[in-house]
């Protein structure tokens, strides 16, 4: 009787031992597995598809040196407090993420956000060259939306994305923030609907890159608009021969005169269409100008303008560039 309890305390004794070896060991295998960093030394993309499974998934992984081995895959989604479910999108894996990281970024279905810039006084047309070219998008535009109708911003998407969903945005964009512009506007404006606010604001927008002379700029055109003074402004001379096919290295007078709907030189008031798609900033110079007498503006060879209030004085400024181009070519 007592050999058998000695007996059966000893094989009692061995199995609680291997138990507590085969536990520890197990659990040591799921804390490596879980918790070890990985081996990418860069951040990497991972897609997951829909109808992609453990081993689809594991593999990519195994793949980009995420995870060293696959069994660790499984082994950390069997063993996991709670379910593991990886969503459709695409995701960034941090440098040397651990395993258990990695299950926490595909599980929570946050997709990587990609970007698509639009700068200001870019033309509808080449907006749509921009978004056709970026990258991971569905469903190329085709048609180019109206000029001037599309917010020139940074927008974000996610991979798989219409392209058509960016063009909604920016197009909604754009009404709200004119919206809010115009409700704020100067009175005694020469514009009388908020087209004609974007369509000074583009010709604005093509004048001048620097933030301090927009409302100057606006000035001059407003100021020309109310003493019906015709706008002669080059850019929307470029635009509307752009627009029938001509496309100039160098404007010259003759181009001047060539009849179109977008030469101010040729025309009082506006011109037919916007000449590109205006930020902030320019919307808020035409419907906020500065309050100047000036009537003419011309490019100072430094990247900024001289303004005038007579045509002598504009004269003067003309002499002035012309000295500055000869003397920078000599």
């Amino acid at each position: 009787m007592k050999r058998a309890m000695r007996l059966f305390l000893r094989i009692t004794f061995i199995f609680t031992f291997l138990f507590i070896c085969i536990s520890s060991a197990g659990y040591v295998l799921v804390e490596i597995s879980v918790n070890s960093n990985g081996s990418n030394k860069d951040p990497e993309i991972i897609l997951v598809h829909p109808g992609d499974g453990d081993n689809t998934i594991s593999w990519e992984l195994y793949r980009k040196n995420i995870i060293s081995n696959r069994a660790y895959f499984f082994i950390a989604k069997y063993t996991a407090r709670k379910p593991f479910v990886p969503k459709v999108g695409e995701y960034e894996i941090p440098a040397y993420a651990t395993l258990f990281q990695v299950m926490e970024i595909l599980h929570s279905g946050v997709s990587l956000q990609r970007k698509v810039t639009f700068p200001e006084g870019l033309t509808s047309k080449k907006i749509i060259d921009v978004l056709n070219n970026a990258p991971n998008m569905t469903d190329e535009i085709i048609t180019i939306p109206d000029e001037g109708s599309l917010f020139p911003d940074t927008y974000f998407y996610t991979y798989g994305m219409s392209r058509h969903n960016i063009i909604d945005r920016a197009s909604q964009k754009s009404k709200g923030v004119l919206a809010d512009l115009w409700a704020t506007r100067k009175e005694n404006l020469p514009l009388y609907t908020p087209k004609e606010a974007v369509i000074l604001a583009s010709i604005v927008e093509q004048e001048t890159t620097r933030p301090e002379e927009r409302p100057l700029v606006a000035s001059v055109f407003i100021n020309r608009l109310k003493s019906k003074m015709p706008l002669q402004s080059d850019p929307t001379v470029i635009y509307g021969l752009e627009k029938i096919g001509v496309a100039p290295k160098r404007l010259l007078r003759k181009h001047l005169k060539q009849k179109h709907e977008w030469n101010t030189y040729m025309m009082r008031g506006l011109p037919k269409t916007p000449i590109s798609n205006p930020g902030f900033a320019a919307i808020q110079s035409v419907l906020n100008p500065a309050k100047t007498d000036y009537l003419y503006f011309v490019a100072d060879g430094r990247g900024g303008h001289r303004f005038a209030k007579t045509l002598d004085e504009h004269n003067k400024n003309v002499r002035k560039y012309r000295k500055f181009l000869s003397e920078k070519n000599k």
